[in-house]
């Protein structure tokens, strides 16, 4: 029997083990009873920091440039991402209205709401079908810019345009925070030396994203009413947090059957989180 990594060829072990791992957090961060005690609501808080965007860099990661062309980019991303979108969006629709006939719903089925989840899925009935959908779009919008503009200069005018847009809801706004974190993705796996630091340095790196991303947390107390700093502050805990994690994944890897536990929950991260 092939084991995940061999029948995944494109899928690095580190990868899988950090997709389980930010999986874990989503199912964490999303658990929330009353009451909870002061340390899990600081934890969920700190989770809450870093785990979408950490699939993002995953994402970018993964990215080939020049494996696809441009339509069958599109093709192999409707498949895999839209259709399951749309599945999954068409099953919940039938039980929340009829789920709606009985209950109260917080997030209950109208026309607007399902007008709203192909514009900002946050505001529909399905608001956790976000991140399919800003994916698909990234997939669909990033290799159009990158022929236009390179990787590091397209990350900062985009770190520079979510400044002064600052927090303001507006659509496809998804979009324009997390593609920052899918370019450094690419980067991340075309840039050697950049790549080299983060996932082989363990011993080196682990302590400094972990006190990088503490240091973001005081800066994000003492600058919170400052508009300017905001996005800067929220990319530095962002990326150092997804780092962490990313080096700690290089690191467990060593251990076989703890990393093979993980990659298997990092191959079905997808499915876990769409359901």
């Amino acid at each position: 029997m092939q084991s995940i990594s061999q029948s995944n060829p494109d899928h690095y072990a580190w990868v899988l083990v950090a997709k389980g791992i930010g999986i874990l957090f989503v199912v964490i961060e999303h658990f929330y009873p009353e009451g909870s005690p002061a340390y899990w609501v600081g934890l969920r808080n700190s989770i809450y920091t870093f785990h979408m965007p950490l699939f993002f860099i995953l994402s970018g990661y993964l990215y080939t440039r020049n494996k696809y062309s441009y339509r069958e980019l599109l093709k192999n991303k409707v498949r895999r991402l839209l259709y399951p979108f749309i599945s999954i969006a068409g099953s919940f629709f039938l039980i929340k209205y009829l789920a709606g006939q009985l209950f109260r719903l917080e997030h209950g089925v109208h026309w607007g709401s399902l007008y709203a989840l192909f514009t900002d899925p946050v505001t529909s009935y399905m608001p956790l079908l976000w991140f399919v959908h800003t994916l698909f779009i990234i997939f669909a919008l990033y290799p159009l810019a990158n022929r236009f503009l390179n990787n590091g200069l397209l990350l900062l005018i985009l770190i520079a345009v979510n400044v002064l847009l600052g927090d303001h809801p507006f659509p496809l706004d998804k979009v324009l925070i997390h593609l920052p974190f899918f370019i450094f993705g690419v980067l991340l796996r075309e840039n050697h030396a950049l790549s080299k630091i983060t996932i082989y340095f363990h011993s080196y790196c682990l302590p400094a994203y972990l006190t990088i991303f503490v240091l973001g947390l005081f800066a994000r107390e003492l600058f919170s009413d400052t508009a300017l700093f905001a996005y800067p502050i929220r990319f530095l805990l962002r990326v150092s947090g997804s780092l962490f994690i990313i080096n700690l994944s290089a690191m467990l890897t060593r251990s076989q059957k703890f990393s093979a536990v993980l990659q298997h929950i990092g191959y079905y991260s997808m499915s876990i989180y769409l359901f």
